[in-house]
């Protein structure tokens, strides 16, 4: 996952996390990769070999699984 918050200052940063695959779950997709506040609408995507997919869109974290959620691209 890639996307932008801003600092403690106001600066926009960009952070890039990875993890293992993402799991499948209700309409969506939960994964454990650290996130700010702000990177909400940001790609969830998945490398395999040189070939990157867009699989979803950030949403939010789940306070009660401790993961982050994703909705599907479907097209």
């Amino acid at each position: 996952m890639s996307g932008y918050f801003r600092d403690d200052y106001g600066n926009p940063c960009q952070i890039t996390d990875s993890n293992s695959l993402p799991h499948p779950r209700d309409g969506g997709i939960t994964y454990a990769i650290d996130t700010k506040s702000g990177q909400s609408g940001s790609p969830v995507y998945i490398k395999i070999k040189e070939d990157v997919q867009l699989l979803g869109i950030h949403k939010a974290y789940n306070t009660r699984d401790k993961l982050n959620t994703a909705v599907f691209i479907t097209s």
